[in-house]
């Protein structure tokens, strides 16, 4: 019965093992590939020399989202023992959302995706982790761009309570 027992529990760290590895995979590939498809755009001429330096900030700000989430990786020990801090900060959400979306344009172009977006023009302040909000936006647009079929639509919009702001990222459809 211990055998047993020790077989079945070796069985459930394997398969949480293998959705960590996944998990990371996803989430260092998504700005790998949004940085290389802006680096490829200046290179090429797609993106215009007016609007380079705009384009290099978004890539310098995906380089500081992977050096983040490979401090995550080394800080693992404290996200398994319970102890993991938030950073909790005054955060303008509509701007979070504009510039994890500027991130994708060239996925979203490369397959006439239509985006339509409805946040305020003002600034909207939540009490966040900017860093981990900006880490569940951006999964949500990559997996938005990635199941929407070509020519398809995504629409993000925002929406609030008294006391909450919900964000809503939205496809029309595919696998």
């Amino acid at each position: 019965r211990t055998f047993n027992s020790v077989a079945k529990d070796l069985g459930k760290y394997e398969n949480t093992r293998r959705s960590f590895v996944a998990n990371v995979s996803h989430e260092l590939r998504s700005p790998l590939t949004s940085m290389q498809g802006l680096v490829q755009g200046i290179l090429d001429g797609t993106i215009k020399d007016d609007q380079r330096d705009y384009y290099l900030g978004v890539v310098l700000d995906e380089t500081k989202r992977l050096n983040y989430l490979i401090n995550d990786l080394l800080d693992l020990s404290q996200i398994e023992s319970g102890n993991l801090d938030f950073d909790i900060q005054k955060t303008d959400i509509n701007e979070l959302v504009r510039r994890c979306l500027i991130t994708f344009e060239s996925k979203i172009s490369a397959k006439n995706i239509e985006v339509e977006v409805d946040i305020k023009d003002a600034k909207q302040f939540v009490a966040a982790d900017e860093n981990r909000i900006k880490q569940v936006l951006m999964n949500l647009i990559d997996n938005a761009v990635k199941f929407t079929p070509e020519s398809g639509i995504i629409r993000i919009y925002t929406s609030e309570s008294p006391a909450s702001v919900f964000v809503n990222v939205n496809n029309s459809g595919g696998i």
